[in-house]
């Protein structure tokens, strides 16, 4: 992405190029502005998903289960998640017992690419 010159001018306006790269030149400052933006993204993001789960009438994140999560299908036809993805006990990959929904990634899957 190429940042605009007009935007470059703006920024550097009033700047002595000296002080471009110490300790809190312009470079420092655009870090610590560019960070608390994502800072703020992420607060927010996890704020607006708490609301939604308060608002389905759930306590936390950990009432979120399989079985709760509705998947359209179909124009006429919703399963729940754990209808779609059956849950699977330790070792059913490994020994085959698998059901065939997880059978065609693991075959498909490669230890030396990814």
């Amino acid at each position: 992405m190429a940042i605009r010159p007009e935007v470059l001018d703006e920024l550097l306006q009033g700047t002595d190029a000296k002080q471009l790269f110490e300790k809190d030149g312009l470079l420092t400052e655009l870090k610590k502005a560019l960070a608390e933006r994502v800072a703020n993204y992420h607060r927010n993001t996890i704020r607006h998903f708490l609301w939604v789960i308060a608002a389905v009438g759930m306590n936390g994140p950990e009432d979120l289960k399989p079985e709760v999560l509705n998947r359209r299908v179909s124009l006429t036809e919703i399963r729940t998640y754990k209808e779609l993805y059956p849950y699977l006990e330790t070792g059913d990959l490994l020994e085959g017992r698998a059901p065939e929904l997880y059978k065609k990634p693991r075959v498909m899957a490669s230890a030396g690419s990814f």
